[in-house]
């Protein structure tokens, strides 16, 4: 049996199979790896910067074809993975532009002559992404690497081969040959990749399961790690918030890349005097969504992923209804019966209310298109409620007063906050959060030195 295949979900359909690496495969890459990392680290920036842009070309240039990939392997619409495709190009063009000031040395005044701290990369990194973003998590993480002058091994999901084969095209073509590999390693098998007296560090975005076990193997091994794990991002409407705008950018956030993104908003805290009317505004919007191929231009939401991405929903709608909670809005009939691969893993969107908090729904990240809708009386109930979960990765508020929402921005337990926005980052600011959704940063100059050497420098009269 393969260790890596494509199985298209709005199909059911297995349209590709991969292996996986084996024990010596790895060794090799990890070879490859650190031989062009040693010639890889003495190129100047504007050839990396030069390389950066080729990227940005070649991704412009097939932009249909690789969002199709991705359609193909993951369900999102073609609009949004066109969408994935441009923000990729726009990443790297942005490093591209901006090298200078994001690498520069820092220089401070001591008793020395001079002294300064320059950041140096430091080898080959074993970088794991998830399923959710093929391509763009991937740069994501990548991109400020090669920046920095460190080379990547790449293991894209196991039901993305096609995406991580396509990258690693993309990256030949541009001159990162060797420096860049798509490594189609088993999750069992990270620990002899991480082991390998060439990994310098390594990265892993995806659940927070996985991201435990792979910090516990980076610490095992005295290796630096970033994870970039779940969340369960609050998405706070005030008293005085725009209700229109709300309800559009809350249903966006919740649904952008159908509702399976760790950023997206999934636990709406509403003031109770706008309640009902914030609901019925969403509930609104949600009839009018088209569920279908996501091929299609029109189609607004498409298939989840995996089948498994259903039964769990099913399992954590059930939990919270058993304990009290009700549905409010929604396909209750999509909670029984058998999962036919052949059409399709849709799921339609569910309101859930009256949430207890020893149900799964208060607890634990809800990867699909469900909202969980909680009634405060007032900013401190929000706040507390928004604090009262593992996760810390975003979030957002909805408020007419701007001071009010910047006192949440700086109280509430997360890596990013946003007023009068979705949820989600940006390209050019750090990315990433805090509790149970990882530690370390992604993109922006933050990015660009987790995986260096931070090197101290002082200079003396002889």
């Amino acid at each position: 049996m393969k260790a890596f295949k494509t199985q298209n979900p709005y199909t059911g359909e297995v349209e590709a199979e991969y292996d996986a690496w084996t024990k010596e495969e790895i060794d090799e890459a990890f070879e490859r790896s650190y031989d062009a990392f040693l010639k890889y680290r003495e190129t100047d920036i504007p050839t990396r910067c030069e390389r950066l842009r080729n990227v940005a070309s070649i991704l412009k240039e097939n932009r249909d074809e690789y969002a199709k990939l991705v359609v193909t392997e993951m369900g999102k619409t073609i609009k949004e993975a066109r969408g994935e495709v441009d923000r990729c190009a726009d990443y790297c063009e942005y490093y591209a532009k901006n090298a200078e000031e994001l690498l520069k040395d820092d220089h401070v005044k001591t008793a020395a002559e001079e002294s300064y701290i320059t950041y140096q990369p430091i080898g080959p990194l074993m970088l794991v992404q998830p399923w959710n973003y093929p391509f763009w998590l991937a740069f994501k993480t990548v991109i400020p690497q090669l920046l920095v002058g460190n080379s990547v091994l790449v293991k894209n999901a196991s039901n993305n081969p096609q995406c991580g084969a396509a990258m690693q095209k993309v990256y030949e073509e541009a001159g990162f040959e060797g420096v860049y590999q798509y490594a189609p390693i088993r999750s069992e098998d990270l620990e002899l990749a991480v082991s390998h007296k060439y990994c310098r560090g390594g990265s892993l975005t995806g659940s927070t399961v996985a991201g435990k076990s792979f910090g516990e193997i980076c610490g095992r091994y005295a290796k630096k790690c970033v994870l970039e794990l779940g969340g369960s991002d609050p998405f706070i409407v005030l008293d005085d918030a725009n209700l229109d705008k709300a309800a559009d950018l809350g249903v966006k956030s919740r649904f952008k890349n159908n509702a399976q993104a760790c950023t997206n908003a999934k636990r709406f805290i509403v003031h109770e005097s706008v309640y009902d009317e914030y609901k019925q505004k969403v509930i609104d919007i949600l009839s009018k969504m088209k569920v279908g191929d996501p091929m299609d231009e029109k189609t607004d939401l498409g298939p989840l992923a995996k089948e498994n991405s259903i039964k769990a929903l099913r399992h954590q709608i059930k939990d919270t209804v058993d304990k009290g909670g009700k549905i409010g809005y929604g396909d209750e009939a999509q909670l029984e019966g058998d999962i036919d691969a052949s059409k399709g893993f849709f799921f339609t969107p569910v309101i859930l209310e009256d949430i207890p908090e020893d149900s799964e729904a208060y607890r634990e990240e809800l990867f699909g298109p469900v909202l969980s809708f909680f009634k405060i009386k007032d900013d401190e109930e929000a706040i507390r409620l928004a604090n009262d979960n593992q996760y810390g990765l975003g979030g957002a508020v909805h408020t007419a007063d701007l001071e009010r929402g910047k006192k949440f921005c700086l109280r509430v337990e997360t890596g990013m906050m946003n007023v009068n926005s979705a949820t989600g980052g940006s390209n050019v600011l750090p990315y990433g959060g805090i509790k149970n959704s990882g530690y370390g940063r992604e993109s922006s100059v933050h990015g660009c030195r987790e995986f260096v050497n931070i090197k101290t420098v002082q200079i003396f009269k002889a």
